[in-house]
């Protein structure tokens, strides 16, 4: 029996667009990262201000995303969230909030370093949205600002 990671499960990771600019090899290297978690509707799956230890892909499902108990985005399968505060060791910058029932795909804080330097296609995807975020976050708040 041939061994290695079956080829429906790289299929799978790669069809993931978080994944999906990954080699084989990447594919391979963080095909067992991460946990499965079934989500009920209006879970709260992270809290602004919280400290952080996950990163979350959502695998199926809708999220909404909260700033200031403000909605500013809406999530959908193959979105990811809670890199910012991983990467810079700081706290929650949003609450994410299931819309229905939900399947997140969950990496531990170890998981998400060793998803970073295994699969360098997935952390520049990362990186770049990390900074559109932390971008528009920055723009949402001059706007607040220019209204007072």
């Amino acid at each position: 029996m041939p061994h290695g990671t079956p080829k429906p499960v790289l299929n799978e990771l790669a069809a993931q667009p978080l994944l999906a600019a990954c080699r084989r090899s990447e594919l391979k290297a963080v095909a067992n990262l991460g946990t499965r978690v079934p989500m009920g509707a209006s879970t709260k799956v992270m809290e602004q201000g919280a400290l952080a230890s996950e990163f979350c892909v959502l695998v199926s499902g809708h999220a909404h995303c909260l700033v200031d108990d403000r909605p500013v985005a809406i999530l959908g399968e193959g979105d990811f969230f809670g890199e910012m505060a991983l990467l810079d060791g700081g706290r929650r910058h949003a609450t994410i909030v299931t819309e229905g029932p939900a399947e997140l795909l969950v990496l531990d804080r170890r998981e998400f370093r060793h998803l970073l330097t295994a699969a360098p296609a997935a952390a520049a995807r990362i990186v770049s949205a990390c900074a559109a975020r932390e971008r528009a976050n920055r723009t949402s708040r001059h706007e607040a600002w220019s209204a007072v």
